[in-house]
C-alpha cells in the first residue's frame, strides 16, 4: 500500500496511525472510538490511497435561482451531502448559528450509504437586511464523531 502512496500521503498516514495507536496504549478515549476512527481512516486510504484531499464526504448549499430573500421570509435551500468512501455513515446535519449571523437555520440526517449523496432541504429565516453568508454547515459522522464542514461560505443578498 505504501509504494501506491506519495511521500506526504505515507506521513500523514503514519502519523495518524502512531497517535491512534498512542491513544489506545494511555486509554485517554475510549478505546471503541479510537478503533472506530481507525476504520474510518483505513477506509479512506483504501477508497483513495494516492489523494490527500479527498475527504469521506463533503457538503454543499446550494440555493433557488434566483434567490429572492427578505428579512423575516422563510427561503428553502438545498444541502447535498455526498458520502464519498465505501461504508456507510450515519450522519447529522449541524447548522452552527455561532457561525452564521442573521439567519436561524436547523435539520437532521440519518443513513448516507457509501458512494451515494442526499439532498436535505432546510428552510432558513434572514433576520438581518444585506449580504449575508451561510456557513457552520457541517456533517457530523455520529459514530466516529469525524466533522465533514463546508469548505466555502455561500452569500445571499437580503432585502
Amino acid at each position: 500500500m505504501a509504494l501506491a502512496m506519495g511521500g506526504e500521503r505515507v506521513q500523514q498516514v503514519h502519523a495518524a496511525v502512531h497517535g491512534l495507536r498512542t491513544a489506545l496504549l494511555s486509554h485517554s478515549q475510549p478505546p471503541q472510538a479510537t478503533i472506530s476512527t481507525l476504520m474510518t481512516l483505513l477506509s479512506n486510504i483504501l477508497t483513495n490511497p494516492t489523494d490527500p484531499n479527498v475527504k469521506e464526504a463533503t457538503v454543499t448549499v446550494l440555493l433557488p435561482t434566483p434567490v429572492v430573500a427578505q428579512v423575516g421570509q422563510p427561503f428553502v435551500a438545498s444541502v447535498l451531502i455526498q458520502n464519498n468512501g465505501t461504508r456507510a455513515m450515519n450522519l447529522q446535519l449541524q447548522l452552527r448559528r455561532d457561525l452564521m449571523l442573521g439567519i436561524l437555520c436547523s435539520s437532521n440526517v440519518g443513513i448516507v450509504q457509501g458512494k451515494s449523496s442526499v439532498h436535505v432541504s432546510v428552510e432558513l429565516l434572514p433576520l438581518i437586511a444585506g449580504l449575508q453568508q451561510i456557513r457552520g454547515v457541517l456533517a457530523v459522522d455520529m459514530d466516529s464523531q469525524v466533522e465533514f464542514a463546508m469548505e466555502k461560505p455561500v452569500y445571499v443578498l437580503v432585502k
